[in-house]
C-alpha cells in the first residue's frame, strides 16, 4: 500500500471537486442570477466577497489541486518518462494538467484582480449615487465583463481537466 499515493489522491480529488464544483455553480448559477438582480446583484458579490470564505477558499483549493496534481503526475509518469507521457493514457493526463494549469493561472493572475478592482469600482459607484460619473458605470460594466469571461475559461480549462483526470486511466 503506497500511503502518499493515497493522501495525494485524496487530496487532489477533494480540492479540485470543490474548485471545478464552484466554477461550476458560479458560472451555471450565481453568475446569472446576479446579473438578473441588476444594482442589486453587485451588493449580492460585495457581500458574498466580504462575509464568506470564497476569496480565501478558491484560491486554496487550487493550490492544493495544482501541488498534488504536480506531484501524483511526476509519480505516475514514472518521472516525466517519455514513454508514458507518449501513450494515451499520458497524453490524456497531460492534457488535463495543462488544462488544470491554465485555470489556475487565469484565476490567480486575471479572475482575482479583476473581482479586487471591481468591489472597489462598485463601492465607488454605490458611494456616488444618486448621481455616478459616467466613467464609473463604465468602468463596473468593463470588469464585470472581464471577470465573466475569465470565469467562463476558467471554468471551460476545469471541465477539461477534470475530464482529463477521469478518463486517463481508461485510455
Amino acid at each position: 500500500m503506497d500511503e502518499t499515493m493515497i493522501i495525494l489522491r485524496l487530496v487532489h480529488i477533494f480540492s479540485g471537486s470543490f474548485w471545478v464544483g464552484t466554477d461550476l455553480l458560479m458560472m451555471l448559477v450565481i453568475v446569472p442570477a446576479v446579473a438578473a438582480l441588476g444594482p442589486t446583484g453587485g451588493a449580492f458579490m460585495q457581500g458574498m466577497q466580504k462575509h464568506t470564505r470564497y476569496a480565501q477558499l478558491m484560491p486554496l483549493a487550487s493550490l492544493l489541486t495544482i501541488l498534488s496534481g504536480l506531484w501524483l503526475y511526476t509519480r505516475v509518469s514514472d518521472g516525466f518518462n517519455r514513454d508514458w507521457m507518449e501513450s494515451t493514457a499520458g497524453l490524456t493526463l497531460t492534457i488535463g494538467a495543462i488544462a488544470g494549469l491554465l485555470a489556475f493561472f487565469d484565476g490567480m493572475l486575471l479572475i482575482g484582480p479583476t473581482m479586487k478592482r471591481l468591489d472597489v469600482a462598485q463601492h465607488n459607484l454605490m458611494a456616488s449615487n444618486p448621481h455616478p460619473r459616467p466613467e464609473l458605470v463604465a468602468e463596473v460594466q468593463r470588469l464585470k465583463a472581464r471577470s465573466t469571461f475569465a470565469m467562463q475559461s476558467t471554468t471551460v480549462l476545469s471541465v477539461i481537466s477534470l475530464a482529463g483526470m477521469a478518463i486517463a486511466r481508461y485510455m
